[in-house]
């Protein structure tokens, strides 16, 4: 019953096992990511910014990714539904 609701859903199931897999990578890699810049020498303001830009650039890319978005489809309506 699982199966049938799955194939007949795909893009459901296609965007939940992508956004398992993204935070699934971003929760494996970040805790990490500070640990290993303090082992190559950076200091904490330098691993402090490396994270801030990290996170700013995420932020401001998906605006404009969205924009792009907006722009190159003005006829097509986005629906989201929530999981």
């Amino acid at each position: 019953m699982i199966k049938d609701k799955i194939f007949k859903e795909p893009y459901r199931f296609i965007l939940g096992s992508q956004y398992f897999l993204y935070f699934g990578v971003l929760g494996i890699f970040l805790p990490y990511f500070n640990l290993y810049c303090y082992h190559l020498g950076f200091s904490g303001f330098q691993i402090g910014g490396l994270s801030a830009l990290r996170t700013s650039s995420t932020v401001l890319f998906s605006l404009i990714w969205g924009v792009m978005a907006d722009r190159a489809f003005p006829d097509q309506k986005a629906h989201i539904y929530f999981m």
